[in-house]
């Protein structure tokens, strides 16, 4: 768990439960974030990873039964120690940020032939401190997302996979009508602020072009 994390009672015996299947190697538990809402069911599911490799999360929804997944959340998962062994452990390849860490794990166990497992009903509370640098989604954000996002696709999948070419494609192919997107934004009613969206889009677009291209490199 990370360490703005608070178990409620429960949550070891519900996750434990599940690991009587032997087939099962790793169970994430539900986040609460404290926000009106967001333990709704969403369409576009919990714990997926999708064709154009985007990972779904939504881990604060309750989907009322436990569900089998594609990957876990960090902030509140386990694995059996078999399942971790199996894989080799958890491979420190994610600077920065260190995002993609955790579902590195995750999509390995699966890949393994192990099932993850997402359980609603082991509840968590999150409550995040202020960052001591930067912001949640600052330009290291951007950057470090992108590179690791490609050398997630590389470490899991090989470099000439298709989720690889995908994951390739979309790195490059969203970001160049991202500043544009913004300028065009209707919330912004003035032309000073569809310019200081557009300047800060300009801004995130060129680090995650920069990621993408440490990604490739990173990968090769």
């Amino acid at each position: 768990i990370d360490d703005d994390i608070i178990l409620r009672p429960g949550y070891v015996e519900t996750i434990l439960w599940h690991y009587q299947d032997p087939a099962v190697g790793g169970v994430g538990g539900r986040i609460s974030h404290g926000i009106v809402g967001e333990d709704r069911p969403v369409e576009e599911g919990v714990g997926r990873l999708l064709t154009d490799t985007r990972l779904v999360g939504n881990f604060t929804v309750d989907t009322e039964t436990a569900i089998e997944v594609d990957h876990l959340l960090g902030a509140t998962m386990t694995y059996r120690r078999a399942a971790l062994s199996a894989i080799g452990g958890i491979r420190d390849i994610y600077p920065g940020t260190c995002i993609r860490e955790d579902s590195d794990t995750a999509l390995r166990v699966r890949e393994a032939g192990w099932r993850l497992i997402y359980e609603p009903r082991a509840l968590s509370d999150h409550q995040p401190a202020p960052y001591a640098k930067g912001r949640r989604f600052d330009g290291r954000y951007s950057y470090y997302i992108q590179r690791n996002h490609l050398v997630l696709m590389t470490s899991v999948y090989g470099l000439g996979s298709p989720q690889f070419r995908a994951a390739l494609g979309r790195a490059f192919g969203r970001q160049v009508a991202a500043p544009f997107s913004a300028l065009a934004d209707s919330r912004a009613t003035d032309t000073r602020g569809r310019l200081r969206r557009g300047a800060g889009a300009l801004w995130h677009t060129g680090a995650a072009l920069a990621g993408a291209l440490a990604g490739v490199i990173a990968s090769l």
